[in-house]
């Protein structure tokens, strides 16, 4: 069977979609806030130190998630910037 110049775009096509969705399919899914906090978003406020601790634990368990001071508060607090990303890009 020979295939054409479609048939080839077709075939590297699904190939691509494949290899995605295998790819999509390794990857587990991050704690929710829930489970890291106790508590589900919306239930109470949630102070600076328990979005620090759940930035913290994305930063842990993903490759592609970079948290980082980048500077400090007038008030000597520090600022945390949360960075979502492919790893090539971080």
């Amino acid at each position: 069977m020979r295939l054409g110049t479609f048939g080839h775009f077709v075939v590297a096509l699904l190939g691509v979609v494949l290899s995605g969705i295998l790819q999509v399919q390794a990857q587990t899914a991050p704690p929710s806030p829930a489970e890291v906090l106790g508590y589900s978003l919306g239930e109470h406020f949630s102070d600076a130190a328990e979005v620090h601790r759940y930035s913290r634990m994305l930063a842990e368990l993903s490759s592609r998630v970079n948290y980082r001071q980048y500077g400090v508060t007038p008030e000597r607090r520090p600022l945390y910037q949360l960075v979502i990303a492919r790893e090539d890009h971080l």
